[in-house]
C-alpha cells in the first residue's frame, strides 16, 4: 500500500514539473483537469518545483550573459577570465573605477569617443572625475569592463555592480 501512494505522488510531481516548463506560466497556477489524481479544483499551487525551475531559468540567462559579455570584451583586449586579477583590491578604488566607468556611459561625448575607437578617453575621464591619468591608466581594462557592462544589455550583471555612489 506504500509503494502506490509513493508512486502516485512522483509521477503527479513529475507531471506538475513537466506541465510548468511546457506552459512557463508566470501566475504560479497549473491546471491538472487531465491528470488522474489532480487537485479537487484542478488546480496545484507552484512549490519548491516551480522554484527550482525559476532558478534554473535565471542561471542558465546569467550564463548567456557572462559568455555574450565575454565575446564583447575581446575586440577591448579584456579577458573575463583575468578580470578577478585586474579588479582592484580597495573598495575605495573599486567604487571609483565604477564612477569612471559609469561617466563614459552617461556622458554622450566620452560614448561615443568609446565606441568609435575602443579607447578609454583617459584625459576627458581624468579631467572631469579630477583624478590622475596614471590612475584611469592602472585600472583601464577594469573601467573598461564597468562600461561595456552599463552600455550592454547585462540586466543580471549589471545587478551585482554598486547602485548609485556607495
Amino acid at each position: 500500500g506504500g509503494f502506490m501512494a509513493f508512486a502516485r505522488a512522483c509521477i503527479h510531481n513529475r507531471f506538475v514539473d513537466e506541465g510548468m516548463k511546457e506552459t512557463k506560466q508566470t501566475q504560479g497556477i497549473v491546471y491538472l483537469d487531465a491528470f488522474p489524481g489532480g487537485a479537487a479544483d484542478g488546480a496545484v499551487e507552484h512549490g519548491p518545483a516551480r522554484e527550482a525551475y525559476d532558478r534554473e531559468q535565471e542561471r542558465e540567462g546569467l550564463a548567456d550573459e557572462i559568455a555574450r559579455l565575454a565575446q564583447t570584451l575581446l575586440p577591448y583586449g579584456v579577458a573575463l577570465s583575468g578580470l578577478a586579477e585586474i579588479c582592484p583590491r580597495q573598495t575605495r578604488s573599486r567604487l571609483l573605477c565604477f564612477k569612471l566607468g559609469r561617466a563614459i556611459a552617461e556622458d554622450g561625448e566620452m560614448r561615443r569617443q568609446f565606441a568609435a575607437t575602443g579607447r578609454v578617453p583617459q584625459g576627458a575621464l581624468a579631467g572631469r572625475l579630477h583624478v590622475s591619468e596614471k590612475t584611469v591608466e592602472k585600472h583601464r581594462k577594469y573601467i573598461v569592463a564597468i562600461a561595456v557592462i552599463l552600455l550592454g544589455e547585462y540586466p543580471g550583471i549589471r545587478s551585482f555592480l554598486p547602485k548609485g555612489d556607495e
